[in-house]
């Protein structure tokens, strides 16, 4: 699918009104770029990393919906120890988790996938500033918008 220059800029201009930041760069390892929500929801599988088992958790709710959704979906956090332990392939990393343990876990991942979304408060400036100097693909967003817009 072909965007125009002008299809973009719209685009864009709709995920700043969605509160989401895309950005979007080379990543000379995984040979991808970033992504936007459209794209992100066009992928199959997905490894969400946070309290995937509390209901009331916002790592809980997107996993159930994902997962309703048709996706396949593995969990890091209370199921799994690390993103490393995920079988099998991996499209997109969503961290919903406290941005110092999310910082940790994307340091210690051997896994390859196609680009990271940052759940509204599971970022800060330490973890953006990694995955812009690993030059890591990687949007600011939120899963359950994605479902919503997009499914």
């Amino acid at each position: 699918m072909v965007n125009t220059l002008k299809q973009q800029i719209a685009q864009q201009a709709a995920g700043r009104q969605a509160g989401l930041l895309m950005v979007s760069f080379t990543n000379k390892i995984f040979k991808e770029k970033a992504m936007d929500l459209q794209q992100i929801m066009e992928q199959k599988s997905f490894v969400v990393v946070g309290d995937t088992l509390n209901p009331e958790k916002f790592a809980c709710k997107i996993k159930n919906a994902m997962t309703e959704a048709g996706y396949r979906v593995q969990c890091v956090g209370k199921e799994l120890g690390s993103i490393n332990e995920a079988e099998g392939d991996i499209d997109i990393i969503d961290l919903c988790i406290n941005p110092k343990k999310g910082l940790q876990l994307m340091k210690d991942c051997k896994k390859r996938y196609k680009c990271v979304v940052l759940q509204p408060g599971a970022f800060d400036d330490e973890l953006v500033a990694y995955l812009k100097d690993k030059k890591i693909p990687y949007i600011e967003g939120c899963l359950l918008v994605g479902l919503r817009l997009y499914k």
